[in-house]
């Protein structure tokens, strides 16, 4: 019997915390960033036998051209210049990879809804400014992302959104709010 354990079993590992396990999770498990990830084993020869048989119907082709009189060396040029078919795979990310472009997708596309329409004051007033106090408040790694992003809405930059309609949506906010566009540019500045 081995010492520390008892009827005769094996010592456990230790046990970790769950910001631990959280941690190894995000590294080692991966995610394969597929519609149907258990359908590749299918897939992928399938894909496979298309590639290979479209190589096949070209060398038939090239042949057949050959022995209907074409000339060698051409029929040998153009064999020679023809690209070969490759298939390439895509290996799958980690789970914390995943987790980082959620994130800053959320991030691009914060306010996205509210810009999509044309301002309305008894639609968007109260919304979006209860929406930019959640936004302001706190002051975390994550608020200083939200700066950059409010920062672009005011400057006028290219975006994941189109610009000319941002642009107008907020001008007209800030004629109906005229404080919160200040409010804002003292936000982005601190």
């Amino acid at each position: 019997m081995r010492a520390g354990s008892c009827y005769g079993a094996p010592m456990s590992k230790r046990q970790r915390t769950p910001q631990e396990k959280k941690r190894l999770r995000y590294v080692k498990d991966s995610d394969p960033n597929a519609e149907y990830p258990h359908a590749f084993r299918k897939s992928w020869p399938k894909k496979k036998a298309r590639i290979k048989q479209s190589q096949r119907r070209a060398v038939r082709q090239d042949l057949s051209e050959l022995i209907h009189g074409e000339q060698a060396e051409e029929v040998e040029s153009r064999v020679r210049t023809r690209t070969s078919f490759r298939l390439i795979k895509w290996g799958a990310r980690s789970l914390g990879e995943r987790v980082r472009q959620s994130l800053q997708k959320r991030r691009d596309t914060i306010g996205w809804n509210s810009f999509r329409q044309g301002y309305s004051r008894p639609l968007h007033r109260k919304k979006f400014i209860a929406f930019l106090k959640s936004l302001m408040e706190g002051d975390t790694p994550e608020s200083a992302r939200r700066k950059d992003v409010v920062r672009g809405w005011l400057q006028s930059r290219r975006g994941p959104y189109l610009v000319g309609n941002r642009r107008r949506w907020l001008d007209a906010f800030f004629q109906d709010a005229p404080d919160w566009e200040r409010k804002l540019l003292d936000w982005v500045k601190e």
